[in-house]
């Protein structure tokens, strides 16, 4: 955490999370804990929310920890859902707070399964906090029709309506995605679902049964990302797809010219949303884009290839920006100062997470936050780190 813009960090441990965080009840037996995200509500009040499960029986939750002081301190741990065993297990959490209120909702995929027959389906689910997240409704189906699901972001508007984006898909429509946006105008009770656009995902090489791009052997997703300008109230959806590579399908990811560009829409009731914008233009790949807004400033960052060029295994971390409400977008901006190797960790580079995040504050400073995998040249080796930056959007 930092409390001076950005300039220096601190590391703390929350409490009761973990197996050396002094879990107690059901924390004891979770205690694999990850997917952390934050938002922050009202008063000063920060949610830090993610999954825990046990690696033995399968069980999994969903907590949230809160701090009414900014981050200086924490309360325990609350459990808001819990699957109990091998059938269900709850994935991909986002958490969502009102800047005005004690409203807070966190929203996830609950994957089920069958013993005998494997994947079934994967709703969005949520569940809200009227009270600064003291305690939790049961959670609501969030998704509708579309049962085969990932990656949510939930949003409060400045209308005071609920906005929930994912990536969903029906069998009626031979599983092809799309980017969803569903809307609640109940405090998060019901939803209903409008197709912002199709996601063009199903054209990446694969490699370990997951999408990838060419040469490269990290997953990647399509997810959108969603958010909100607080001062114009207008929506901003961005993502990152293959519709412009080539079509070939299951092959070694070396055989497939990959093409993955940031897209970009917006709208103004969640409902009705414009058309599809493309933000980047060389035809290296670019993944994993974030979109925050602040007065019709707007950034969005990614990961790029285009610095290294489309044959490197190195990729770059960079932005677009519009000060105009996106009507005109800047060309893309190198916000790492040398390319990195993403394939340094894990088995075969097969990971090396699956989200980037960019905000932007009242003062329309940007700070975006990605993986960089050089290592600090002279002190550690090449690694996976989590690196930072202060971007200012208005000159």
């Amino acid at each position: 955490m930092s409390f001076d813009g950005g300039a220096t960090w601190a590391n703390q441990k929350l409490p009761g999370l973990g197996s050396s965080g002094n879990p107690q009840g059901v924390f004891k037996k979770l205690t694999s804990v990850g997917d952390p995200t934050i938002a922050f509500g009202a008063n000063n009040t920060v949610y830090y929310a993610n999954i825990g499960f046990n690696r033995v029986d399968e069980s999994d939750g969903i907590f949230v920890s809160v701090s009414h002081d900014g981050g200086l301190h924490w309360d325990n741990p609350v459990l808001v859902a819990n699957s109990g065993g091998a059938t269900f297990f709850n994935d991909k959490l986002w958490v969502g707070a009102d800047p005005n209120s004690g409203k807070v909702t966190i929203s996830w995929t609950r994957f089920k399964d069958s013993p005998k027959y494997g994947y079934i389906e994967s709703p969005i689910v949520a569940a809200s906090s009227k009270n600064f997240g003291a305690s939790w409704s049961s959670w609501v189906d969030v998704s509708g029709p579309f049962k085969y699901n990932q990656g949510s972001v939930p949003m409060y508007g400045t209308d005071g309506n609920l906005y929930i984006s994912f990536e969903g898909a029906v069998a009626a429509d031979n599983y092809l995605d799309y980017n969803i946006v569903a809307k609640s105008t109940n405090g998060g009770k019901t939803f209903s679902q409008s197709v912002a656009s199709r996601n063009v995902d199903e054209n990446f090489p694969i490699f370990g049964g997951r999408g990838v791009l060419s040469g490269l052997n990290f997953r990647t997703n399509t997810f959108p990302a969603l958010t909100v300008d607080r001062v114009t109230g207008k929506l901003y959806l961005s993502w990152a797809d293959n519709r412009n590579g080539d079509a070939q399908i299951f092959c070694d990811p070396a055989c497939t010219p990959t093409s993955s560009q940031v897209f970009i829409q917006s709208s103004t009731d969640g409902v009705n949303w414009s058309g599809i914008q493309q933000l980047t233009t060389t035809p290296e790949d670019k993944i994993y884009p974030w979109v925050a807004a602040n007065g019709g400033n707007v950034i969005v960052s990614y990961y790029t290839r285009e610095f290294a060029g489309s044959d490197s295994l190195q990729i770059d971390y960079a932005y677009v920006k519009s000060n105009d409400g996106g009507a005109t977008w800047s060309t893309s901006t190198r916000i790492t100062e040398q390319s990195s190797d993403p394939g340094i960790q894990f088995s075969q580079g097969a990971f090396i997470g699956d989200y980037t995040g960019v905000t932007v504050g009242a003062d329309n400073v940007a700070h975006p936050i990605w993986t960089d995998f050089r290592g600090n040249p002279g002190v550690t080796s090449p690694n996976q780190d989590a690196v930072t930056a202060s971007i200012p959007l208005v000159p």
